[in-house]
């Protein structure tokens, strides 16, 4: 956590210029967020140091990834019995991180020294590939991310992949929801988001970090998880398919 502080803070703090000139002209300073994913959560003190530092933890643990989790799983338990088989004690992390970003295409494939097209590609990576072609099949290509008016961002996932984008082509950019913490049910644990009008054409479910969580809806707090939702969750902007969406909280009686 506290790299994560100092990497972003430095990139922050500083911008480059568009030449190496004395009189170049400055290029746009960004403001960066950070962003942690963790399959177990994350500790108290993580949390703490991030809140105080606005580092996004988006937490993989809860319900709505139990079957991302699954899949990645079944991925690692896969490329143990192919170090076995091959009787190598450790695979190199770049080699099979190079296999997984060829496979998800988030590498270009010429930068890729073990394609399949690529005779001189080894057996071990032939595997890395099959296995991260397999791990993709399970994974979800339609998550987003959602930026709402707090120090965090919010990853979420539609429980219909379909109908969700579909109720986004036939409505306008502002969609009113309500949002919820679901203490009951096949959605218990996570945050949901419905549409305002009560139709049920889609769901999304989210985490946040759960000293957050905690402090939301254990006890006497449902004033807290009001002002929370109406001040930090009331306007959240999703990119769909190039366009900006906003989710804005509408009360529900449900809390």
């Amino acid at each position: 956590m506290r790299n994560a502080h100092g990497v972003i803070h430095d990139v922050n703090e500083h911008y480059a210029t568009a030449t190496a000139h004395a009189r170049a002209l400055p290029v746009r300073r960004h403001l960066y967020q950070y962003a942690l994913f963790s399959a177990s959560g994350f500790t108290k003190d993580a949390q703490l140091y991030a809140l105080a530092q606005q580092i996004s933890l988006v937490d993989l643990s809860g319900p709505a990834f139990r079957p991302l989790l699954e899949a990645t799983r079944r991925a690692a338990d896969e490329l143990i019995r192919i170090a076995r088989a091959a009787g190598v004690q450790s695979f190199s992390v770049g080699q099979v991180r190079a296999a997984f970003r060829y496979a998800f295409g988030s590498s270009r494939v010429a930068d890729y020294p073990y394609r399949r097209d690529v005779s001189h590609g080894s057996e071990l990576d032939q595997a890395f590939v099959s296995v991260a072609d397999g791990l993709l099949d399970h994974l979800y290509p339609d998550l987003l991310l959602g930026f709402p008016a707090a120090p965090f961002v919010v990853v979420l996932r539609p429980d219909d992949p379909v109908r969700f984008p579909a109720h986004l082509r036939s409505h306008g950019p502002d969609i009113k929801v309500t949002i919820r913490f679901a203490k009951q049910g096949s959605v218990a644990g996570d945050w949901v988001i419905e549409p305002a009008d009560g139709s049920g054409e889609f769901r999304l479910r989210f985490a946040i970090p759960g000293l957050v969580k905690n402090w939301l809806v254990d006890g006497d707090s449902a004033m807290r998880a009001w002002d929370f939702k109406a001040d930090m969750l009331s306007s959240i902007a999703v990119f769909h398919d190039g366009r900006l969406i906003r989710l804005l909280f509408e009360p529900d009686r449900r809390g």
